[in-house]
């Protein structure tokens, strides 16, 4: 899918706002890359069976929530000067890589292991895994954990 600025006859549209909603089905393990140049995104792929996550970015802000439907989830983000919140669930063990330069960086309910280098308590033991790898300029970063079960 592919959005861009476009002409309609003779006249140029200067300003252009887009909105998808898009729905996928929930049955197939998807790899989705985006590449996002100015936008801001809201993804909610907690529903969703995901192994590989791309998402190349510049001056975007970005939401992202991951779900537990994989045994083993890959989210890379590559991005400028940009937000980023990404939400993962609680049961599922998380890592995350940072190569950050002039980044604010929230990682709740993480350890550090390294300068560059963040886990959840329950990574070792956890069934179902996520790995996150943020490779960044000026950005804003926050890793949050969600309840994945209600009482």
């Amino acid at each position: 899918f592919d959005m861009k600025k476009g002409h309609i006859g003779f006249f140029h549209i200067n300003k252009t706002r887009n909105r998808v909603d898009f729905k996928l089905n929930t049955e197939p393990l998807w790899d989705l890359n985006f590449d996002l140049g100015a936008a801001s995104v809201d993804f909610d792929l907690s529903p969703y069976k995901t192994e590989k996550i791309s998402v190349d970015m510049g001056a975007a802000s970005l939401k992202l929530k991951l779900g537990d439907k994989a045994q083993e989830t890959r989210l890379s983000v590559d991005a400028g000067a940009s937000s980023i919140e990404i939400s993962v669930p609680e049961d599922a063990g998380c890592e995350i890589k940072t190569d950050v330069s002039l980044s604010s960086k929230h990682f709740d309910g993480f350890k550090t292991i390294e300068s560059d280098l963040f886990r959840t308590d329950n990574f070792e033991n956890a069934k179902k895994k996520i790995y996150i790898s943020i490779d960044s300029g000026v950005s804003s970063i926050k890793v949050t954990r969600y309840p994945t079960s209600s009482i």
